[in-house]
């Protein structure tokens, strides 16, 4: 019954997300040269992206401490339906800007992600 019930706040941060929010592509690098035995050639792994609405928001002064959290990260709230988890080293785009993931910590009740929750730094 729990899963039903985020399932349903979920589709929820879905629909606030898509009115109020931005469009967010999450960017990750491909896997590195490999060889491909169809082809016979090597190959370079690509990237692949993801989209989805999502927010971004600035840590507050008393957040700021330096080491972990630094001045000017961002906290970026992407909406569950991202496809995949973000992950260090990822790369958010918004707009204009360009962030990479320092640490991706999903809502999750239940295993049911309702919320991706993003700090990312400039690039």
């Amino acid at each position: 019954m729990a899963s039903a019930l985020y399932g349903e706040l979920a589709r929820a941060a879905v629909d606030l997300l898509n009115e109020l929010g931005q469009l967010v592509l999450l960017t990750r690098a491909g896997a590195g040269d490999g060889y491909n035995p169809d082809t016979g050639f090597t190959e370079d792994g690509g990237e692949q992206v993801w989209s989805a609405s999502g927010v971004e928001f600035a840590y507050t002064q008393r957040e700021v401490d330096g080491s972990l959290i630094q001045s000017g990260d961002r906290r970026v709230l992407i909406a569950p339906d991202l496809g995949t988890m973000p992950q260090s080293g990822d790369v958010v785009t918004l707009g204009s800007y360009r962030l990479e993931v320092v640490e991706s910590r999903p809502l999750q009740p239940a295993g049911v992600v309702v919320l991706h929750e993003v700090q990312a730094r400039g690039t």
